[in-house]
């Protein structure tokens, strides 16, 4: 995504915000490799952070289908911080 023009956080932000709008605001990418699709994520809350952990793999999925290029592979949920 970085040849794409799109830089991390911005490309996980942007892949994250197209994959599941209702994460806008929510969850903030903080990193987001291109080479090995692996991208690093912060919820707000607690509760989030656990259903994002839950529901991984259907968010890599969903972001690779609404971003086709973005090649997501794996997503690490770091822990809730405030936004």
């Amino acid at each position: 995504m970085t040849q794409r023009g799109m830089v991390a956080p911005a490309a996980g932000d942007t892949v994250l915000a197209a994959a599941v709008p209702q994460l806008a605001g929510r969850v903030q990418a903080v990193k987001f490799d291109a080479d090995t699709g692996h991208l690093d994520v912060f919820p707000d809350t607690l509760v989030l952070d656990t259903k994002l952990r839950w529901s991984a793999p259907k968010l890599i999925a969903a972001a690779n289908e609404q971003v086709p290029k973005a090649n997501v592979r794996t997503l690490h949920v770091l822990g809730p911080r405030a936004l």
